[in-house]
């Protein structure tokens, strides 16, 4: 137990594995901070993401996530990232992905492609992890569209949790505050092996399809 920067006890107590935090009082030290809040329901859905992103990019981990009372999801650690979507975002959605994988000598992509049924109207549905991180990319997300562009109408995006394994002396995650968004070496190299990923993953599922009137011509 901790109150401020104080230890004020420390012992033994009978718990399955895993680790539980219990954060009261939060501002107490600090109240000026509070009033800086937004509704219970905004900040609800800021630490909602938070906690979709760390079930998302570690799918080998079970995640709990409850506020409000109400469980949100539970993942079950078994490492399978379809599984973690379908307990995120539901039954709809998990049946109507496309597995996308492919590497080159030092950077590797795996992840879910939504089918064309799942497009969205804005970019909220693009997940996109650096080496276990989320993060935030255009150059991803360009490289993606793109890719996909042939099944996207005008004003939709693509449903897509996308994992991107590069070599750690290859990126630098020190070029935002909160290290929400990376810069590779290579642009070029990653672009291109997103953007054929993506491509490849989509043709090859018959399913994938869309009606005559969803492809657009650019």
């Amino acid at each position: 137990v901790i109150e401020g920067a104080v230890e004020k006890s420390f012992e033994d107590i009978g718990i399955p594995n895993g680790t539980t935090i219990i954060i009261r009082n939060v501002f107490y030290n600090t109240p000026v901070r509070r009033k800086f809040l937004k509704t219970s329901i905004t900040e609800g859905g800021y630490i909602s993401d938070v906690c979709e992103h760390l079930a998302l990019s570690s799918p080998d981990i079970a995640f709990k996530f409850i506020n409000g009372g109400q469980l949100k999801f539970n993942t079950s650690g078994d490492g399978d990232l379809k599984e973690v979507i379908y307990r995120i975002y539901g039954k709809e959605v998990a049946k109507e992905l496309i597995p996308v994988s492919r590497e080159s000598h030092d950077i590797k992509i795996n992840g879910y492609l939504g089918k064309p049924i799942l497009n969205r109207a804005n970019r909220n549905y693009e997940k996109f992890f650096v080496n276990g991180r989320y993060v935030k990319s255009s150059l991803v997300s360009n490289a993606v569209e793109t890719g996909y562009k042939q099944y996207l109408m005008q004003h939709k995006f693509p449903f897509v949790v996308l994992k991107i394994d590069v070599n750690t002396t290859k990126v630098d995650v020190n070029v935002h505050p909160q290290k929400s968004e990376v810069r590779f070496d290579n642009d070029s190299d990653v672009f291109k092996l997103v953007y054929h990923g993506i491509r490849n993953s989509v043709f090859s599922n018959n399913d994938a399809n869309p009606p005559e009137i969803n492809i657009i011509n650019i």
